[in-house]
Formats: structure tokens, C-alpha cells, sequence
């Protein structure tokens, strides 16, 4: 049982790093040449359907966040957000119009990111009701 969860251990580290994953497909990919031995083989294999399980949850994720919603996600009260040009406010009452006033800043920052992050996961009703 001790060895199973170092081995899931190690697969989950394996793949969670970007470049690993790039790395792994090009080792693995079908342009090589060399047979793999069977357990490499059905890691390989194991390693390829995790993948694309994460992918698949990521990109139902994202399109979950971006789907529009015919009923506005209204805040209460109004919240203020710093419009272009600077030293401007604009008082909103939707995070769909929150979220398209971040975009049209052009000074992004650790406030920037929070705030839109807040508006998406509001719009994509992540907000645990």
C-alpha cells in the first residue's frame, strides 16, 4: 500500500509540471522508434489518459467560466471599480460589467487579478451556493 501512494506520489509530480508533460510527449511520441518495455509501455499509456482527463477538466473549466449567462450576477451593494483614464471611478452593479471594465485597464496588477478572478468566479457561480 506504501509503495501504491509513492508511485501516485511520483505520477502526480511527473505530470504536473508543464514541461514534464512536453518532455514526456516527446520522449513518447509516436516518432520514436524503440519499443518500449510493458511497464514503461502501460505508464506511458496510464500517463497519456491522466493527461487528457486533466485536460478534458480544464477545458470544461474554462468553458464553464466563459459561457455567458442570460441573468446578471449582480453585486450588493455597487462596488467601485478604477476606470481609463486614471484617478476615474465607476460604480457597477454586475460582475459582468466589473469584469469588462478590468479588461479595458491597462495597469494590472496583484488587485487587477484579484478582482477579475472574484468577477469569473462569480459569473461561473463558484461561489459555493
Amino acid at each position: 500500500m506504501a509503495t501504491r501512494n509513492r508511485d501516485n506520489r511520483s505520477f502526480r509530480e511527473l505530470i504536473s509540471s508543464e514541461d514534464n508533460r512536453r518532455k514526456l510527449r516527446k520522449q513518447l511520441g509516436p516518432e520514436n522508434d524503440q519499443p518500449l518495455p510493458p511497464k514503461l509501455a502501460a505508464f506511458a499509456v496510464e500517463l497519456q489518459e491522466e493527461l487528457e482527463r486533466r485536460e478534458q477538466e480544464w477545458a470544461e473549466e474554462t468553458a464553464a467560466a466563459l459561457v455567458p449567462s442570460n441573468v446578471p450576477h449582480l453585486f450588493s451593494p455597487s462596488v467601485s471599480v478604477r476606470t481609463e483614464p486614471p484617478d476615474q471611478t465607476r460604480s457597477v452593479d454586475t460582475a459582468e460589467a466589473a469584469v469588462e471594465e478590468l479588461l479595458n485597464c491597462t495597469k494590472r496588477g496583484p488587485k487587477w487579478n484579484l478582482a477579475l478572478r472574484v468577477c469569473i468566479a462569480v459569473i461561473a457561480d463558484k461561489d459555493g451556493s
